[in-house]
């Protein structure tokens, strides 16, 4: 199912407009089938970062890698690490806003831990991971606690942006497990942040503020915020388990099957070269199939499908 998603993101890459890139919506009556977004783009990526990691198909990994450079070519992705929202099409994506949101370099940084993972250590994904991890916990954190900064302290985040926080926390949780180098960074804030948000909940826990920051804006207590918190805690859990790249050392040829030639049509066989940790494939395996209710859910709350 989930090389099915991909060819089907595949066949909607759009070369027409701002030379590649996904649209953030299918259909052309839709609001925003003219802009194509980080959102959109970042979790493609990380879909076939994730497929590149399980299958060895060298077709998801040039996929990964070209999605990422159209990033930063288009200027979503800045050389500071500075992950901006998306671009107008009428305009050929010459003029992006600049609005930063943490779920998106959350998604990109999970991505690419994956990628870095794959390719042994690669230096362009540590780079990559190094940049948009050191400028994203400088602007998503306040005092060590994490805070939607675009509009958690003027109050108007909307129902999505609520959930922001919790794709950032978990997919921040899921880069130390594949980028291991990350650990003391990462690991730092999100033990900060979890009593901070545990302690914004009511004593039944049924009842979470967005707002964790000490002083703060309390904000909103909805479903967005109760994911958000959630994710917060759990992602603890995650970061102290044992790592999905330390749980067997043994390797084993590929990790996965796929059929997918990357034009939309999942035609040709996909193939296993490589060496893959045989743990490492499972679970990525096991999180793209237990992760698809939630992607599906994120992607009708987002606007993707």
């Amino acid at each position: 199912m989930a090389s099915n998603v991909f060819d089907n993101q595949v066949a909607r890459w759009d070369n027409a407009t701002c030379n590649g890139g996904l649209r953030w919506q299918i259909f052309t009556f839709n609001n925003g089938y003219n802009y194509k977004n980080s959102a959109t783009n970042s979790n493609f990526f990380q879909l076939a970062a994730r497929l590149a990691r399980l299958t060895g198909n060298q077709t998801f990994s040039d996929w990964a890698e070209a999605s990422y450079r159209w990033m930063e070519q288009s200027g979503f992705i800045k050389d500071n690490g500075r992950v901006v929202d998306g671009a107008d099409v009428t305009n050929n994506c010459t003029s992006v806003n600049n609005i930063e949101w943490s779920s998106n370099s959350g998604i990109l940084l999970s991505g690419a831990a994956v990628m870095y993972n794959t390719t042994k250590g690669a230096q362009v994904w540590r780079d990559r991971i190094n940049k948009v991890l050191n400028h994203s916990t400088t602007v998503f954190f306040k005092d060590g606690v994490m805070q939607e900064t675009a509009c958690e302290t003027n109050g108007k985040c909307d129902s999505y942006q609520r959930f922001f926080k919790g794709l950032y926390a978990i997919n921040l949780a899921r880069t130390v497990q594949a980028a291991p180098f990350t650990n003391q960074t990462i690991t730092t804030l999100l033990k900060k942040t979890a009593p901070a948000a545990a302690a914004g909940c009511d004593d039944s826990g049924a009842s979470c503020q967005l707002g964790w920051v000490p002083g703060g804006t309390a904000g909103p207590k909805d479903i967005g915020a109760q994911f958000s918190v959630l994710q917060a805690v759990q992602s603890n859990l995650l970061v102290s388990s044992k790592g999905v790249t330390g749980q067997n050392q043994n390797t084993s040829t590929g990790g996965g099957s796929s059929n997918s030639n990357g034009n939309g049509n999942g035609t040709s066989n996909g193939s296993n070269g490589g060496t893959t940790s045989g743990a490492m494939a499972t679970h990525l395996g096991g999180s793209v199939w237990k992760s698809l209710p939630g992607a599906i859910l994120c992607a009708l709350l987002f606007g993707v499908l």
